[in-house]
């Protein structure tokens, strides 16, 4: 009975990691792709180490923002590698859009869509690495990020 207790209690948020072992991961691979018979997103990102997930920013050129968190789908045992993704159905009227969720951007906004991914250290919640594509983050109400993302 009392390993099966044991067994239930929560690990610490420490773990059994020092400083000296984790990493700040980096953005090693963005990938999207819309899927319009569908009416789908599909966000993926590869880390070099782990992370404490990830959050996705979208834009299009009238300023419409949404945030979106980027979860962990494999994590590599020994720390080199995390690969976060996210699905998102696009919804019909743009208020029924749900962060994490629903999006209202249609695939044929593609072009016109700005992207930011963030991803935080495992330890310290910090921001690690960001990278962008399209023009849309030069606003001051944005998030800040200065790595362009190139293929």
């Amino acid at each position: 009975m009392l390993v099966l207790l044991l067994s239930c209690m929560p690990l610490s948020d420490d773990g059994d990691w020092s400083d000296e072992t984790l990493l700040s991961p980096t953005i090693t691979q963005f990938s999207w792709e819309c899927i319009e018979e569908d009416a789908l997103w599909n966000f993926d990102v590869l880390s070099a180490g782990w992370t404490a997930n990830g959050t996705l920013w979208l834009l299009d050129t009238e300023e419409h923002l949404e945030e979106h968190p980027l979860s962990s789908i494999g994590a590599a045992s020994d720390q080199s590698q995390d690969h976060l993704q996210l699905a998102l159905p696009i919804v019909g009227d743009w208020r029924d859009a749900q962060k994490g969720k629903s999006t209202r951007f249609l695939c044929e906004e593609s072009a016109d869509l700005s992207m930011l991914v963030q991803i935080y250290h495992p330890k310290t919640r910090a921001e690690s690495d960001c990278v962008y594509v399209g023009s849309g983050w030069d606003t001051e109400s944005d998030p800040d990020c200065e790595n362009p993302w190139s293929e």
